[in-house]
């Protein structure tokens, strides 16, 4: 499995969007597709029609003490997102926790390090 990832140099670059649009790609390509947004910014999820309102993500289940795994949602039967989640500025503060959760996440999908793309 490849894994992939996209950081943009700043905000307002279209990172988010690129994202979403090879997500949805490889989707319909047949592959299957986790999409996880590792920005604070909690954007990627309005690509997926995921309701403004709606706080959920991994970062907000981590801080919460909630299991992060329940965080995910389906959008089609080979695409699930993994959004970030609502965070205050003040909870925004420790990225050393974040760091740890994807660090899990990544290692629930193995690739070889030819695979990676980072």
């Amino acid at each position: 499995m490849a894994i992939l990832g996209l950081q943009g140099v700043r905000g307002g670059v279209g990172t988010t969007s690129i994202t979403s649009a090879l997500a949805w790609a490889l989707q319909i390509l047949g592959e299957n597709v986790l999409v996880i947004d590792a920005s604070p910014d909690n954007l990627l999820r309005m690509s997926f029609n995921v309701d403004f309102v709606h706080q959920g993500g991994w970062a907000r289940s981590l801080l919460d003490g909630q299991d992060w795994r329940d965080a995910g949602l389906r959008y089609t039967s080979q695409l699930d997102l993994l959004p970030f989640g609502q965070l205050t500025a003040k909870e925004r503060e420790n990225p050393q926790d974040w760091q740890e959760t994807l660090g899990e996440i990544g290692s629930r999908y193995p690739g070889t390090e030819s695979e990676r793309a980072l």
